[in-house]
């Protein structure tokens, strides 16, 4: 294996629970003997992010980065120099059937103090041309993928994910671990940073596209002069790179450049200094699903938890969120690039959502402080003037004997003191008893206002059905014509991504809202046929609706004895994407029977036909 023509990392995000062990972890792997501290040289960085890399100045880095000492490999069962691990079973994208070789050259590991850590694999595949290696990165971008030590029949099978787990259990006594915090079971994905050496060629469009997607080469290329243009960035005559949500690619040409400065300098730097920028990208994005997994809906509901959600969301902004990060333009229009990839300007969206909350949740608490500073100022003043009353009595006693005592008999004075007192004390009842009543209780009863009525949607749990997004039929079945094996007995009339089976409470304010749908593979078992698809939508509720969706599925068509709830299982196979266009709304049953309820620009429900 020529180790300077090609190599890929493969990274798996890993979240400490325990929020203030960064420096135990830190003083732990130190003391490890199976790690080995890096010192990354940042040469073309500015300062104040140099500055957090360097761990030399233990006290101020915010940032380690540790290889795994070779002499530890057998210890998590990862192959020597002269073993492989290759892929267990065969991949129906494969017709030869061969079963993917690679070489773990590396492993890398990254601590944030976050509690985020990447655990990074660097890996060279025995076949390096680009459509093996983009059909290894399809294989592998998914961790639990199984593996096996190369030519042994029977061995242990593991993966990248099994893995990971295993070298963060050793350190469990400092804080548990998760890995892959924000993914569902059996769907982690890695992403990947790639570097492949290729001959001179007029153009690698479709090469770019299969790699940098980690599409495999079954996959048809359709040219998008916009979405080819967004992803590709060309930063010399010799070096272009391909960028998407998922992955990061390399194509170096030394025949087009210099060859000694491609294969020394630049592969060098690939493996330094943009394996840290990407690695600082890698960092922010799932940060940013740390905060919107751990801090989900129904948990900002009090001052001090967002209190201290906003202080977290501060100090990782202070600390590692960089929009400019190099005078040098190849390396910042990358990152920009990248940046762009991963979304990260509307994940930032989305993180700030809870504090717009905050300020209402601080004024509702300020008003509490002050009904009951309100409440204490008038027991003060209660009490005052009841203190002030027996004073007025004592007075107006000796007032009136003082005044009356020489005109009238003893009988008749006593009976003019004890009315003034009782006159005194009744004034003194009514005046006490008005202040004591609250507000509300003082102001006359209003009749309340007739508001005109407007029909409402069904809100009720037995009447909801399902909450989803709904594509037209005609539209699902043109975009199924290509991959379809055969059309089964009965249509689905009306053809849906569920996302919530009898639903509670339905917002319907959600009712019409837009759903980008992109149809990414096809099943048929001959009882169930649909679509795998892809969601995505400019509302953030619905986002994380969408999130929450374990396998997003359309069924187009079941047979008698099919159901669609089974569509999920479906065996789907990569199809050329498919842009569909879905509306938000609800299923409900009413007296006529099911129907699709939708909202209109005036906010009415309506059934459309």
């Amino acid at each position: 294996m020529e180790y300077s023509k090609h190599t890929s990392y493969f990274f798996i995000p890993i979240w400490m629970d325990a929020s203030d062990s960064f420096r135990d972890l830190i003083d732990a792997i130190d003391s490890s003997e199976q790690w080995m501290l890096r010192h990354d040289e940042i040469r073309y960085m500015l300062k104040f992010v140099a500055d957090k890399i360097d761990s030399r100045n233990e006290e101020r880095c915010l940032i380690f980065h540790y290889l795994l000492r070779y002499g530890c490999r057998k210890t998590y069962g990862l192959p020597g120099v002269d073993q492989c691990f290759e892929t267990v079973g065969a991949f129906p994208f494969r017709e030869s059937g061969q079963p993917i070789r690679f070489q773990v050259v590396d492993s890398h590991l990254f601590c944030f103090s976050t509690r985020v850590c990447i655990l990074a694999f660097q890996v060279v595949f025995d076949n390096q041309t680009p459509a093996w290696v983009a059909d290894a990165l399809f294989a592998l971008k998914r961790a639990s993928t199984p593996l096996k030590l190369s030519g042994q029949e029977g061995g242990t099978v593991t993966s990248m994910l099994d893995i990971a787990r295993q070298m963060m259990s050793q350190f469990s006594q400092i804080s548990g671990f998760s890995v892959f915090g924000y993914a569902n079971p059996n769907t982690e994905r890695s992403n990947v940073l790639t570097y492949l050496e290729v001959a001179d060629h007029p153009s690698y469009e479709k090469e770019l596209f299969h790699l940098r997607n980690c599409y495999h080469v079954g996959i048809p290329y359709v040219p998008n002069e916009e979405l080819d243009k967004q992803q590709t960035f060309q930063a010399s005559q010799d070096v272009v790179w391909g960028t998407s949500p998922e992955a990061a690619v390399c194509l170096a040409c030394p025949d087009r450049g210099d060859r000694g400065f491609t294969e020394n300098v630049f592969f060098e730097n690939f493996n330094s200094q943009y394996l840290v920028m990407y690695i600082l990208l890698l960092h922010q994005k799932y940060a940013l699903y740390m905060f919107l997994t751990e801090l989900g809906v129904g948990r900002y509901n009090t001052l001090e938890t967002l209190e201290s959600y906003r202080q977290r969301l501060y100090e990782f902004k202070t600390d590692f969120v960089f929009s400019f990060i190099t005078e040098v333009p190849q390396y910042q229009n990358l990152y920009s690039n990248m940046m762009q990839a991963f979304a990260l300007e509307q994940l930032y969206q989305d993180v700030q959502e809870p504090l717009v909350s905050l300020a209402e949740i601080r004024r509702e608490s300020e008003d509490e402080k002050q009904k009951r500073r309100d409440a204490s100022v008038n027991s003060a003043l209660g009490l005052l003037s009841v203190l002030g009353f027996f004073s007025i009595l004592v007075d107006g006693v000796d007032f009136l004997d003082f005044l009356l005592g020489g005109c009238l008999t003893k009988t008749s004075l006593t009976t003019t003191q004890f009315t003034f007192v009782g006159l005194i004390a009744l004034i003194f009842l009514v005046v006490f008893v008005r202040l004591l009543l609250p507000p509300k209780a003082r102001q006359k009863k209003k009749t309340p206002r007739k508001r005109p009525q407007r029909p409402a949607a069904p809100e009720s749990r037995n009447l909801y059905v399902y909450t989803g997004c709904f594509v037209s039929q005609e539209e699902l079945l043109r975009a199924a014509d290509v991959p379809s094996a055969e059309r089964l007995e009965n249509l689905i009339p009306q053809p849906h991504v569920t996302f919530q089976h009898r639903p509670g409470a339905v917002d319907t304010s959600l009712f019409g809202k837009c759903v980008g749908i992109r149809a990414v593979g096809y099943g048929n078992d001959g009882t169930n046929e649909g679509l795998l698809v892809e969601l995505s939508s400019e509302d953030p509720v619905l986002r994380r609706m969408i999130a929450d969706i374990p396998t997003p599925h359309i069924t187009i068509s079941v047979s008698g004895t099919g159901k669609p709830v089974n569509t999920r299982h479906l065996t789907f196979q990569p199809i050329k994407p498919v842009e569909l266009k879905g509306t938000f709304g609800a299923m409900a049953k009413t007296a006529t029977g099911m129907e699709c309820f939708l909202s209109n620009p005036d906010g009415e429900i309506v059934c459309p036909k």
